[in-house]
C-alpha cells in the first residue's frame, strides 16, 4: 500500500468511525418515556411483547414533561405512546395542555393531540380539535378551527389555523381570523399576537370595528396597552362625523391623535368638507387637524363645488365645538363655478360661512374683478350673498377688452350686492370714484366715458355693467370723449387687470403665477 492510499484509508476509517459515535452519543441522548404510574399493567403477548398496555390513573414523565390519561399503549422500542381520555401534558409552569387522544414521540418529543383539546400558559387558553405540538421548542400548530380567550380582559379570537411559540410568547392565526373584546371586534385574513407586549399585528384586508369608529387597512399593527397603532396600504378610519384615509396612518385610539402619509384623504361628513394633501396630522384633543403637500380642500353643495389649494391649511372647531374654522396659508386659490379667488391667507368659518382673505386678496365673479387690502365674503349654501372690501376697494369689469375699455368703482370700503351669484349693487363708502362708458343703445358700442367722484354712493348693476349711481353727497362727474382719452384719465391709480391669474377650472388652483 503506498503512502497516499495509506492515508486515505485511514482518513475514511475515520471519518466513519465519527459517524457511528456520533449516532451512538445521539442515541443515548434520547430520553426514554418513563411510565410513573398505573394501576393495570398488561404486556401484549400476541404481538410486541415490549409494548404494555396501561389502565386507570396513568402517568408518565419525559425529560421536564409530564403526561396523564386514563388508558395508554407504551412502545418502549420506538420511545412513544398512545394515550386515551382524559389526557394532560404538563411542562413546569408554562404549559397545560388537555384532549381526548395523544400520540407521543419521546424521540422528537412532539405530541399529536385530537379531540376536545384545550392549551393554557396562564394567560392564555385555547380551545380546538386539532393540535399538534412540539414540546421540546413549545410550538403548536392547529387546524380545522380554533378559540383563544384572553384571561386577563376576557377577548377571543377565533381562526381556522394558529401556530403557538410559546418561548416568545406570539399566537400567528390565519383564514377567517375574528377577534373580539369589550370594545372592538377586529376581522383579518392573518394575525399575529405579541402576548408579552400585547400588541395585535395584522396581514391581509382587516376590518376593526369599535362602539364609535371603523378602521381598515391592509396591514397595521395595533398596541392593546397604549392604543398606538398603524395602517398601512389604503387604510382608512371612520367615526360618526369625518373620515380619515391614506396610504399609512399612525394613530392613538385614546387621544385620537394621528399622522397620515401620502394620498391623504379626511373628510368632514357634518359639512361635507374634503382635504387632500401628501401630508396630514390630526389632533383629537383639540379636534385640530393640519395638511400639507399638494393640498386641495373640496366641499361639495347640492349644485357646485368649491376647490381651494394653498401650502398649509389647519382646521379646528369653535368655541362652540359645532362648526369648523378653516386657516389656509400662503399660495392660496379657490376656483367654484360663478366665483374664483386668489390671496396669500384664508379663513373660512362654517358658522356662518364666512370667508376672509387677507394680503393682496383678489375675486373674481362673472365679468367682475374685485381687490382690496381684505376682502370678506358672506355665503349661503354655497352662494355668494355679500362681500366686503376693506381699504384701497377696487371693482373692475370688462366694457370692451379689444379696446382696453373697463368700468371702474373705487373707494375706502366696498360693499357689493349679489343676486342668483351676479353684482346688482354696490354700496361705496368715503373717497368713491367710478369710470364707466356711456353705450349707444342699439349697437352697444360705447361713446364716450364717464369719470365721477363722490364721497357715498350706491352704484347699480344690470348685466355685468353700470345701470344707476345713486349719490349722498354732491358728486364731480366729467364726461370725456373717447377720442381725448388718456391712460390717466381711461384708469384709476393702482388700477391693475389680473385676468391671467384667474382659474378657468379647478386644476388651475395649483398654478401660482406672480403678476
Amino acid at each position: 500500500m503506498t503512502k497516499s492510499r495509506y492515508i486515505e484509508f485511514w482518513s475514511l476509517l475515520l471519518l466513519v468511525s465519527s459517524f457511528f459515535l456520533t449516532a451512538s452519543v445521539h442515541g443515548q441522548n434520547r430520553e426514554k418515556i418513563k411510565l410513573i404510574y398505573a394501576k393495570e399493567a398488561i404486556i401484549d403477548k400476541t404481538g410486541d411483547k415490549s409494548v404494555r398496555k396501561l389502565i386507570g390513573e396513568v402517568e408518565f414523565k419525559h425529560k421536564q414533561t409530564k403526561m396523564y390519561c386514563d388508558s395508554a399503549y407504551l412502545y418502549p422500542k420506538s420511545n412513544s405512546l398512545r394515550a386515551y381520555s382524559n389526557v394532560r401534558i404538563v411542562k413546569g409552569d408554562s404549559i397545560d395542555l388537555t384532549g381526548d387522544s395523544l400520540y407521543y414521540d419521546g424521540n422528537s418529543s412532539f405530541a399529536e393531540l385530537r379531540g376536545n383539546i384545550t392549551l393554557n400558559d396562564g394567560s392564555q387558553n385555547l380551545r380546538t380539535q386539532y393540535l399538534d405540538y412540539d414540546v421540546g421548542k413549545n410550538f403548536g400548530y392547529y387546524q380545522g378551527g380554533g378559540l383563544v380567550t384572553n384571561l386577563n380582559d376576557s377577548s377571543t379570537l377565533k381562526s381556522e389555523i394558529g401556530y403557538y411559540y410559546a418561548d416568545n410568547e406570539r399566537f400567528k392565526f390565519k383564514n377567517n381570523v375574528k377577534m373580539e373584546s369589550e370594545d372592538y371586534t377586529i376581522t383579518s385574513d392573518t394575525l399575529e399576537y405579541d402576548q408579552k407586549g400585547d400588541i395585535v399585528y395584522f396581514f391581509g384586508p382587516t376590518d376593526i370595528v369599535g362602539d364609535s369608529s371603523s378602521i381598515f387597512c391592509k396591514r397595521g399593527f395595533y398596541n392593546r396597552k397604549t392604543e398606538d397603532s398603524e395602517f398601512v396600504r389604503d387604510a382608512k378610519i371612520v367615526n360618526k362625523d369625518q373620515q380619515i384615509e391614506g396610504d399609512s396612518i399612525i394613530y392613538n385610539q385614546q387621544s385620537q391623535n394621528g399622522e397620515v402619509f401620502g394620498n391623504s384623504v379626511l373628510t368632514d361628513t357634518v359639512n361635507n368638507i374634503m382635504l387632500k394633501s401628501d401630508y396630514a396630522y390630526l389632533n383629537g384633543t383639540d379636534s385640530i387637524s393640519y395638511a400639507t403637500g399638494n393640498l386641495l380642500m373640496e366641499q361639495r353643495y347640492e349644485n357646485d363645488t368649491l376647490y381651494l389649494h394653498s401650502d398649509t391649511l389647519y382646521t379646528l372647531y369653535d368655541s362652540t365645538r359645532e362648526h369648523r374654522v378653516i386657516r389656509s396659508y400662503h399660495k392660496v386659490k379657490f376656483y367654484k363655478s360663478d366665483i374664483q379667488g386668489k390671496c396669500d391667507s384664508l379663513l373660512y368659518s362654517t358658522a356662518d360661512s364666512t370667508i376672509k382673505m387677507f394680503i393682496d386678496p383678489v375675486i373674481w365673479s362673472d365679468a367682475n374683478q374685485m381687490s382690496g387690502t381684505t376682502i370678506t365674503i358672506r355665503t349661503y349654501d354655497g352662494n355668494v350673498e355679500s362681500l366686503f372690501i376693506e381699504d384701497n376697494a377696487f371693482i373692475v369689469s370688462v366694457q370692451d377688452s379689444t379696446k382696453e375699455f373697463y368700468n371702474q368703482v373705487k373707494g375706502r370700503t366696498l360693499l357689493a350686492h349679489f343676486r342668483d351669484n351676479k353684482v346688482y349693487k354696490i354700496d361705496v363708502n368715503g373717497n368713491g370714484e367710478t369710470i364707466y362708458y356711456a353705450e349707444d343703445d342699439e349697437d352697444k358700442e360705447a361713446m364716450g366715458m364717464n369719470r365721477l367722484a363722490c364721497s357715498e354712493m350706491t352704484v347699480y348693476m344690470d348685466s355685468n355693467q353700470i345701470d344707476n349711481i345713486r349719490f349722498y353727497n354732491k358728486p364731480e362727474a366729467t364726461l370725456y370723449p373717447l377720442k381725448d382719452l388718456t391712460d390717466e384719465l381711461q384708469y384709476f391709480r393702482y388700477f391693475e387687470w389680473r385676468g391671467a391669474e384667474r382659474p378657468k377650472k379647478r386644476e388651475d388652483v395649483f398654478i401660482w403665477r406672480e403678476e
